[in-house]
């Protein structure tokens, strides 16, 4: 199996993706690649072989964070994490109630003022509007790179906002038919494409209730419902 590698001066570094540090290869870049809720599950619920507090001891860590505003629960909320220097693990915590103090015993762990672990965090959502978070960060900010200037780069789509009057169900069904037609509209040219989809709840009860509706709505879909959604009328 072919194995990724970069070059660094001279020398060819494998880059090996493991589960957890223990018993990694000193001469690789060793990768692990995971989520911040599996992150934050597995430090605190330890198991066979997930990752552990002790696998960052003394190990020279490079965290890269994407959507790093998930990593800010405590911070937005004005709660200050303070380095513990009485402890191996850099906090004043034994256990993580969330995220962001997860991250930042990783973070603190290494104890090599030398060689510090590192943090890249990017976000495209950070909100600098709260003042916790914005002294946070007012001086680690390293490139700021707008939406605004993003899009006049052309690196977006424009999006065309389409609103209606009907129920959530029945919006959720024109996005099906949109998307279909988006489809047809592809194949006639040739081009195969899959049209994404993505319906949004406050919570993750009323996502799976919304989700089960769908499921049953697309189910007992007919021309009749199609032909009063197209015409924009509510379900009597």
């Amino acid at each position: 199996m072919f194995a990724p590698s970069i070059k660094i001066g001279e020398k060819r570094i494998e880059i090996r993706q493991v589960d957890n540090f223990q018993g990694v290869q000193d001469d690789c870049i060793n990768f692990c690649l995971t989520t911040i809720q599996g992150l934050h599950t597995s430090l605190n619920t330890p198991h066979e072989n997930a990752l552990t507090y002790d696998d960052f001891a003394d190990q020279r860590i490079v965290l890269i964070s994407d959507e790093a505003h998930h990593i800010n629960s405590s911070t937005k909320k004005g709660k200050k994490l303070k380095e513990d220097t009485q402890t191996t693990i850099g906090w004043e915590v034994e256990t993580s109630d969330d995220w962001e103090t997860t991250v930042m015993r990783i973070f603190h762990a290494n104890t090599d003022r030398e060689l510090p672990n590192v943090l890249l965090e990017f976000t495209a959502t950070e909100d600098l509007s709260n003042e916790y978070i914005a002294e946070k960060y007012q001086n680690k900010v390293i490139f700021d790179y707008p939406l605004k200037k993003f899009r006049e780069d052309g690196y977006s789509k424009d999006i065309e906002v389409v609103q209606s009057d009907l129920s959530p169900i029945d919006r959720a069904m024109q996005t099906v038919v949109l998307s279909q037609y988006k489809r047809k509209l592809f194949n006639a040219i040739g081009q195969d494409i899959k049209p994404v989809m993505m319906l949004k709840s406050k919570t993750i009860k009323d996502n799976k209730a919304f989700y089960e509706l769908f499921i049953d709505t697309i189910k007992k879909l007919n021309v009749n419902d199609l032909h009063r959604i197209k015409n924009g009328r509510p379900e009597m």
